[in-house]
């Protein structure tokens, strides 16, 4: 197990702990692959407004931004991770075209745009 995100290490209350990283109370959708585990994850976006069921700990923290994460399946180990121009809001989807790998990840909620994202894989 791993948590994704570094959570609010950076808080006046925790910062002087030097914590590992922590994660974030959000939804997380992952999809397996035979040599990766892929997950994305909402986040806190500029210009969506505050939540009222926001954690206390991420008030004063800095937005962060909602993410695709890699992690090795074997080890647990964060590989890679791209940041999101939006929201997570299902599990990603993965397909291959003349030999080249996409993930798809629907992203969008609350005033964000319904979209699909596909990123190529190297």
């Amino acid at each position: 197990m791993r948590p994704v995100g570094e959570g609010p290490r950076e808080h006046s209350a925790l910062r002087h702990l030097n914590l590992p990283p922590l994660g974030w109370p959000r939804r997380s959708f992952p999809v397996l692959t035979k040599s990766v585990l892929w997950v994305a994850q909402q986040g806190i976006l500029r210009g969506l407004g505050l939540s009222p069921r926001r954690n206390a700990l991420e008030v004063g923290l800095q937005h962060h931004e909602a993410m695709l994460r890699a992690f090795n399946p074997n080890t647990g180990t964060l590989i890679a991770e791209v940041a999101l121009p939006g929201n997570a809001s299902g599990a990603p989807m993965t397909y291959m075209v003349e030999g080249k790998q996409f993930i798809v990840i629907p992203i969008g909620g609350a005033s964000q745009a319904a979209e699909l994202v596909a990123l190529s894989l190297p």
